[in-house]
């Protein structure tokens, strides 16, 4: 139990006992990207189970900071400097603003609660060298990126946070926040409502080809699919 979870209402899907003996898709993780990927494929006619080890949304999903920022784990920086042509890294970067707008589209259409907002990210300057690495990744995402954000001085970090701790900041407009265990919740009864079928305590313990498809092996019995998508981020295990 955490604090998102405490404060959002029970999820009340009714999951499968065993999963279907066969699919057109099985998706093996039910976070953000399993349920996600089954609401898109199921509101399109595709018959999909999805199939958690766990419980749905158990894993950083409903545990995250509820950042919902553009970017990737990796620095912009060495996102210039590992991909190449540079137009590479750029598609990229609109790859990471397409995937904010894309979760505040799914709010919309699926009328989530979740204290959804677009209101800014501030990346905080603790010492004076740290304003300068925050000017020049300004610079970057400008030059590089086509992507616009805000230098701000002391005053203005003590205007946006309420605290003279730090010597500026880095504000990107486009970045926005939200509950994540609520926008879980939305995002998964979204999915059922479009036909997506769940099985929870459903580990996948084996994967493999078999004729113009798969097979899954399930603490709950096997699937045969035709296609595969794993979902499982940090939680994949030696199935793979």
């Amino acid at each position: 139990m955490n604090l998102w979870t405490a404060t959002t209402a029970p999820l009340n899907i009714t999951s499968l006992a065993s999963p279907p003996e066969r699919a057109d898709v099985a998706i093996v993780g039910g976070g953000y990207t399993g349920m996600s990927a089954a609401r898109s494929l199921a509101s399109h006619g595709v018959d999909v189970v999805v199939l958690e080890q766990e419980t749905l949304g158990w894993g950083a999903s409903s545990r995250n900071g509820g950042f919902v920022l553009p970017g990737y784990k990796a620095e912009v920086a060495a996102l210039a400097r590992r991909v190449r042509p540079r137009a590479r890294a750029r598609v990229l970067w609109r790859f990471s603003l397409d995937a904010v707008d894309f979760v505040e589209r799914v709010i919309a259409q699926e009328h989530i609660e979740c204290d959804f907002r677009r209101c800014g990210y501030v990346a905080l300057a603790a010492r004076p060298s740290h304003l300068k690495e925050l000017e020049r990744e300004r610079l970057l995402l400008q030059e590089r990126f086509g992507h616009d954000t805000v230098l701000l001085d002391r005053a203005q970090v003590r205007q946006e946070i309420g605290s003279s701790r730090y010597y500026g900041g880095l504000l990107d407009p486009a970045a926005g926040g939200l509950q994540p265990a609520a926008y879980f919740a939305g995002l998964a009864r979204a999915a059922v409502r479009a036909g997506a079928k769940t099985v929870e305590r459903c580990e996948v313990r084996r994967i493999r080809r078999q004729g113009d498809g798969f097979e899954l092996d399930t603490a709950r019995g096997v699937v045969r699919s035709r296609e595969v998508l794993v979902a499982t981020n940090g939680y994949g295990g030696r199935v793979l």
